[in-house]
Formats: C-alpha cells, sequence, structure tokens
C-alpha cells in the first residue's frame, strides 16, 4: 500500500484519498474541544489555532465557512486576554465535529454544473454554469 506522510496530511496512493493524518486529527480535535470551554485567551492566541483550522483545511475548503465570530474575537481581543466568546466556541465545537469530514477522494469523478458562492456584508451572490460538451 502506497502511503506518504506530509506536514500532517497523508496520502494513499492506492486508494486515491488524502486526509490529515490520525495524529493530527485527534491534537487538532482535542484543541477544538478544549477551546469550545470557552477558556481565556487572546486574539493572537486563537489565531495559531485558526491557522491549524485553516492548514488542515485545504483540502476541504467549506469547513472555513464555519469561522466568523472566530475572526471578529480575534480583532476586538488580539491583546487582549478575556474568555472565548460562546458564539466563537460554538464554531469550534462544530468543526472539532466536521474533522471527520476531511478526506478527499482523488479519484472522484467531475461534475460538468461548478457553483460559485460568494458573501459580503450586503448580501450574497451565486453562479452557476454546466460546461457543454461538444
Amino acid at each position: 500500500r502506497l502511503c506518504e506522510h506530509h506536514l500532517g496530511g497523508e496520502t494513499d496512493g492506492i486508494l486515491g484519498f488524502i486526509s490529515p493524518t490520525p495524529k493530527r486529527r485527534h491534537r487538532l480535535q482535542q484543541a477544538l474541544r478544549w477551546a469550545g470551554e470557552r477558556p481565556r485567551v487572546t486574539g493572537q492566541e486563537l489565531v495559531r489555532l485558526v491557522g491549524h483550522i485553516v492548514s488542515a483545511s485545504l483540502s476541504q475548503p467549506f469547513m472555513l465557512s464555519v469561522l466568523r465570530h472566530c475572526y471578529d474575537f480575534i480583532t476586538d481581543s488580539y491583546f487582549h486576554r478575556q474568555p472565548l466568546w460562546e458564539s466563537a466556541a460554538a464554531e469550534l465545537r462544530t468543526i472539532a465535529g466536521l474533522l471527520v469530514l476531511l478526506r478527499v477522494n482523488l479519484r472522484s469523478t467531475w461534475s460538468p454544473t461548478v457553483a460559485v458562492v460568494d458573501a459580503s456584508e450586503h448580501g450574497f451572490g451565486v453562479c452557476v454554469c454546466t460546461r457543454i460538451y461538444v
């Protein structure tokens, strides 16, 4: 079985999967559960945890859409230690539960339909396109 480990992830060349290593997933899950209990932290400390989430989620960026209040907490409390807001703690608990989904099948077929979504403070936009094969 061809399996490579790289930067906290593993690639299975036989089955065609990329995912975080079980050790990395477990450590990140433990850190997220700890943060979900609303410890007293600074925004600077939370940046490090969010960085680990971003790094682990690069293969499944949908996870990053959960983070909203964490970024507000970081901005508001970068140098100030305070209990983590309940809204930010809830986001981190949600991500802890979603970690099992961080697995990408490189052999999945491509869909001819592509959707793009973006949001702002004033609303959101959705674009969908279906490729026509000739």
